[in-house]
């Protein structure tokens, strides 16, 4: 790997976890419309990265552990915000319903 390459794949690799902060940020924030756009632009560095086939040194494979291992987490936390907010709707469709037969 040259030392221009090494370079690129260090500042994907940083913009990378850049972009898992500010999602999990979003995320802890209730703030999901920035979400889909960070995501696609980390599928992008992510599909790069496995273009190149980059063979990772020591180094880098514990940081793409690491990102991985936040990414997960990241998942599985928009999961369950999207679990709650669905059960929040379907508890809210469900009372109206209550209210309008009533009614």
């Amino acid at each position: 790997m040259s030392n221009e390459d090494f370079l690129s794949l260090k500042k994907q690799l940083s913009k990378l976890e850049e972009i898992s902060n500010r999602i999990s940020s979003l995320i802890n924030n209730d703030t999901f419309n920035e979400i889909k756009d960070l995501d696609k632009i980390r599928r992008k560095i992510i599909n790069d990265i496995m273009k190149k086939n980059v063979q990772f040194l020591e180094p880098e494979k514990k940081s793409v552990v690491k990102l991985i291992s936040k990414n997960k987490e990241i998942i599985d936390s928009l999961n369950c915000k999207k679990r709650e907010e669905l059960s929040r709707i379907s508890n809210s469709k469900k009372c109206s319903q209550a209210y309008y037969k009533n009614y």
